[in-house]
């Protein structure tokens, strides 16, 4: 018996397919963009995803930028104190303001910045960036969880990560 429903799966699935790639031709053949384009967004609404994987979730934003008047920097489940060391679970910092206490340079020329709240952070490319103690940083969330350090009078950033 499972050799009949094989077949017929089969078919039944690829007649599917065959009939939105006839519609797909269709929709190329129009001339005019606008209404192209209107084809084409029709046939997608036909389609429904079943199943939920990162590519769906490509490109949405979560809003991470509710701050409470108590604390500028202090969103639920993150605290000044653990940006770039945990990782939180729901909202999320996405900007620090510190000030530098203290800038050391390794022998390879990297920075190992020391703040007045007691932070250590490292830089972790090789590009040249000037730092003082007592100046205004601000360290940002970056792509594929890293994080980047600037100044505000400054147009350059480096990326960093935490040591303490």
């Amino acid at each position: 018996m499972n050799k009949i429903w094989i077949p017929t799966l089969f078919l039944l699935s690829t007649s599917s397919f065959a009939g939105v790639e006839q519609d797909i031709q269709k929709c190329a053949t129009i001339s005019d963009k606008l209404d192209r384009l209107i084809c084409y967004d029709n046939l997608a609404k036909g389609v429904s995803p079943k199943v939920s994987s990162p590519e769906a979730n490509f490109g949405k934003v979560s809003s991470a930028t509710e701050t409470s008047s108590s604390d500028q920097f202090e969103t639920r489940g993150q605290t000044t104190d653990t940006f770039g060391i945990t990782k939180p679970t729901g909202k999320q910092l996405e900007r620090v303001e510190l000030t530098v206490a203290k800038v050391a340079k390794s022998p390879y020329g990297k920075l190992t910045i020391t703040f007045e709240n007691g932070q250590v952070w490292k830089q972790s490319e090789t590009k040249r960036f000037k730092l003082k103690s007592g100046q205004k940083a601000y360290i940002k969330r970056g792509a594929l969880g890293s994080f980047i350090l600037g100044t505000p009078e400054r147009n350059s950033s480096i990326r960093v990560k935490r040591i303490k």
